[in-house]
């Protein structure tokens, strides 16, 4: 064998490779005969489909200033058509408030 096989071999036995991996990256501690074979729990997952600033502002009530990306999807998830300079518009009925100021900039506060 050459080299690299060498390494690989060895990197896949339990006392020369697995033994320096942790304990959540070697295959026999992962279970494979787990119905579910995913590593962290549904309920402990983070949703994409959230904006993180939204979320941010629902729990602590700071003021966040937003960008352009996330006027859009704020805009699009609480069907908002348009926000002129110097108006404000609710959320829902989440008791938050985007804010568009005179000089164009947007903030998110409650």
């Amino acid at each position: 064998m050459d080299k690299f096989q060498n390494k690989f071999y060895r990197a896949l036995t339990e006392s020369d490779g697995l033994a320096k991996l942790p304990p959540y990256v070697r295959l026999g501690a992962r279970g494979n005969d787990r119905k579910n074979m995913r590593q962290v729990p549904e309920i402990h997952r983070a949703r994409p489909d959230l904006n993180n600033k939204v979320e941010n502002v629902r729990s602590t009530g700071n003021t966040r200033p937003l960008s352009v990306v996330d006027v859009e999807d704020i805009m699009r998830r609480y069907h908002i058509s348009s926000l002129q300079r110097g108006e404000s518009k609710n959320l829902g009925n989440t008791k938050m408030i985007i804010t568009r100021s005179m000089v164009g900039t947007y903030t998110l506060h409650s």
